[in-house]
């Protein structure tokens, strides 16, 4: 048990420190569209995607998917984050822009899951 929330401690603090490191290349982008959050949901969706199908073929060991997929990606996934932003948007009238980074987020996601569990099958 200690040897599995060790692996889920380290795994959320590369996690968030890797999301922290995305956020400052996108820094002052845009005003509208958050970049850093969007990229790192995208980029977390894609590797957990792929890493559901190690996990299903037996490729990693449970340390493995309890670092890489619960603390990683879920320290590196920012949905709480995309949810403040969308909520900011929508206060502050930019009602458009929170549909459509809420549209491209979940489908792009979607998708990312999607090529993930493809590349990982091939």
């Amino acid at each position: 048990m200690i040897q599995s929330a060790l692996a889920v401690f380290l795994g959320g603090g590369l996690g968030s420190l890797s999301r922290f490191l995305v956020g400052k290349i996108f820094e002052d982008n845009t005003s509208w569209f958050f970049f850093g959050t969007f990229s790192s949901n995208m980029l977390s969706s894609f590797i957990l995607g792929y890493l559901v199908t190690l996990a299903a073929s037996k490729s990693i060991s449970e340390e493995w998917q309890l670092l890489l997929m619960v603390g990683f990606c879920g320290g590196f996934s920012t949905f709480s984050t995309f949810s403040l932003e969308n909520y900011n948007l929508i206060q502050s009238g930019n009602t458009s822009g929170a549909l459509i980074y809420t549209a491209l987020s979940l489908l792009l996601g979607v998708l990312c899951i999607y090529l993930g569990i493809r590349i990982g099958n091939s």
